[in-house]
């Protein structure tokens, strides 16, 4: 992968139709990658947004970072639950404006 730009995006394709995008970007800590995504509305609630971040953070391992990050809006509550069902740790900022979301990435086990 080439990081030359800093971040990756790839289409989201369901049915050879692409429906949405998703991303990886550094966030200038050495091991940590932010991911977002968005998607049209019509795919929404399916668990397309679900399984586009479960392989983001299967690549975020396999170029080994430590750490995925993810930002939101409060009134988002369908990221927010994407975020919770992959096991993000979810944090309210004071203000309350913005959902700060972190996967902490375990190395894979050794066989």
């Amino acid at each position: 992968m080439d990081w030359s730009c800093r971040r990756a995006t790839w289409a989201v394709v369901v049915n050879q139709n692409i429906v949405g995008s998703v991303r990886l970007k550094k966030t200038g800590v050495e091991g940590a990658l932010e991911t977002g995504i968005w998607l049209i509305r019509k795919t929404r609630g399916q668990g397309i947004g679900r399984m586009a971040i479960a392989e983001v953070l299967r690549k975020a391992r396999l170029l080994g970072a430590h750490e995925v990050q993810a930002k939101t809006t409060a009134r988002n509550t369908a990221a927010q639950r994407v975020l919770r069902s992959l096991s993000f740790n979810i944090t309210t900022p004071v203000d309350g404006s913005e959902i700060m979301g972190s996967f902490t990435i375990r190395p894979a086990p050794q066989h």
